[in-house]
Formats: C-alpha cells, sequence, structure tokens
C-alpha cells in the first residue's frame, strides 16, 4: 500500500515524463487517424493497409495505456508526496480532483481508442475524441497549477518532478530572477 513520501521516484518522474510525451505525440498525429477511421466505417479503406502513421497512434496508444497502469501502480504503492503544508484547502481539493480526473481520463482514452480501432465502433470512436478533449482540458489545467506554483506561490513544487538541473537549464536566468526563483 501506498505510504508517505517526501519525493517522487525516478520512476515516477520518467514515466511522468514519458506519458506527457506520448501524450503530445498522439495528439500531434490524431487527425491521420481520425480520417483513416472514418474511411473504415465507410468500407472505403481496410485496417491492414493503415498508414505508419496510423499504426504508430495505436501502437503508442497501446504503450500509454501500460505506461498509465504501470504509473497509477506505482502510485498506489510507492504513494506520493503530499500538497504543501501552507496550502490552501481549496487548492488541495482542486488538485486532488484534477489529478483524478486527469489519471481517469488518461486511463479511458487509450481504451476508447483501441475499442474504437480493434472493434471499428463509431460509438467508441466518438467517446475516444470527446475523452481526448477532457484530457487536454485537464493536461493543461494541470500544467497551469504547476506554472501557478512555481512562479507565483514559489513553493517549489514544479522542482519535485522536474530535477533542479533541469529547471536550471530551461528557465533562462533572467526570467528565474525577474520571479526570484
Amino acid at each position: 500500500m501506498s505510504r508517505k513520501v517526501s519525493n517522487y521516484s525516478r520512476t515516477q518522474i520518467i514515466l511522468h515524463w514519458a506519458i506527457a510525451i506520448l501524450i503530445l505525440l498522439q495528439f500531434l498525429g490524431g487527425d491521420f487517424i481520425t480520417g483513416f477511421f472514418e474511411q473504415i466505417t465507410q468500407g472505403t479503406a481496410q485496417q491492414s493497409g493503415a498508414p505508419a502513421v496510423v499504426q504508430a497512434h495505436v501502437i503508442l496508444g497501446s504503450l500509454t495505456l501500460a505506461l498509465i497502469v504501470l504509473r497509477l501502480a506505482l502510485r498506489l504503492w510507492r504513494g506520493v508526496p503530499e500538497a504543501p503544508a501552507e496550502e490552501d484547502a481549496r487548492l488541495r481539493l482542486a488538485a486532488k480532483l484534477t489529478h483524478g480526473l486527469l489519471y481517469l481520463s488518461l486511463f479511458l482514452v487509450p481504451i476508447t481508442g483501441l475499442v474504437s480501432w480493434f472493434g471499428t465502433s463509431t460509438l467508441a470512436g466518438l467517446a475516444h475524441a470527446a475523452l481526448t478533449s477532457v484530457l487536454l482540458a485537464f493536461a493543461g489545467l494541470h500544467i497551469a497549477a504547476a506554472l501557478y506554483h512555481h512562479f507565483f506561490l514559489k513553493n517549489n513544487l514544479l522542482a519535485r518532478i522536474v530535477p533542479e538541473p533541469v529547471l536550471e537549464r530551461v528557465i533562462p536566468q533572467k526570467l528565474r530572477e525577474a520571479f526570484s526563483l
């Protein structure tokens, strides 16, 4: 079972960023599969003739699902750092709800995509498209909240998931000085 920890493990950090990169790649290639899937449902194309970018979308979606399951298992087994002690109760609640809905959408998007693809289900395809929008909204909220914590609350929350040397390389010195980082 999970326990109280003060930081994310290296594996949790790697999984976080690997999933983020996969989601970005999936989003960028999503239009290709949408058009091809429509051709399949209209009978003008066959799955076996799927272009490489469409095949990659299905494979990367499967990989994303596997990594999400691993990440959730690790989260339950190892635990995650608690919110900063000084954080307002409303922010804590918002964070819990956002993370819960983010994880749910991270799980449901590849599931509906796989059901849509392998079951040639238009309904699952519609659910996949809608849930993708939900996922992107929660991912955007997650990113905005992380930046808010880092730049405005200055509670060093971002450093738990982004190693300090990376932060130093990514955020220019002038910007760090402007925000007293």
